[in-house]
């Protein structure tokens, strides 16, 4: 029960921005209330007595409405499965690919990758599929709120290997031989969006280096 509270407190609270909009708006109210004054003569009873119910409740419908409207804005953003943008790190002699998710439940993606020279031509005429862990292809699994880590390019005598597989599901060793390459990774969440990310990968043929 605490962390569902605190769940909710984050989504409407935290993440909202109400402080942010209270604080806002709030030195325009008096203005407006002063305006409201002017514009209707205090003399006639009903107008000054809703002026005044405006001036000490105005701030409750606004609340009302902006909550409801975050909180289902937040709600659908942390229970909708999505796939961020992977990182890159080094460790090693090796750069690791990690893989986050955001949304509920476990769920699937899949990964595929082509490899372009420096000047922009197919190292290999062909779209891999990634190959996680160096034993799992596609689709791979992952949990709302967690992630999956695998080797990106692993430093083999002088050759930085990608690991994926072909059409066939076999999986293949992609070595890439000193010079400057570009890998495009086209990411599949599942609700059929596409994330598309070009990593630099620069053999010099002593260590491998990825931007």
């Amino acid at each position: 029960m605490w962390r569902k509270l605190k769940r909710l407190k984050e989504i409407v609270w935290d993440e909202s921005g109400i402080p942010k909009f209270w604080a806002a708006i709030s030195p325009f109210i008096p203005g407006a209330i002063q305006w409201a004054k002017n514009t209707w003569p205090m003399q006639v009873s009903k107008v000054k007595e809703m002026i005044d119910l405006i001036q000490w409740w105005w701030g409750i419908p606004i609340a009302i409405a902006w909550v409801i409207w975050a909180l289902a804005r937040k709600i659908f953003e942390y229970e909708t499965p999505v796939i961020e943008q992977p990182t890159f790190y080094q460790h090693g002699r090796d750069w690791y690919m990690e893989l986050r998710a955001r949304g509920k439940g476990k769920f699937h993606v899949v990964v595929n990758f082509e490899v372009h020279n420096e000047d922009g031509s197919l190292f290999l005429p062909t779209i891999f599929g990634y190959l996680w862990n160096e034993t799992h292809s596609n689709p791979i699994g992952i949990h709302g709120g967690g992630n999956q880590r695998t080797v990106f390019a692993r430093y083999v005598d002088g050759m930085a290997r990608i690991f994926g597989t072909n059409a066939a599901s076999q999986a293949v060793a992609i070595d890439l031989p000193k010079g400057s390459y570009t890998v495009v990774m086209s990411i599949h969440d599942p609700l059929g969006a596409n994330i598309t990310r070009k990593v630099k990968v620069l053999n010099d043929s002593s260590a491998i280096h990825v931007s």
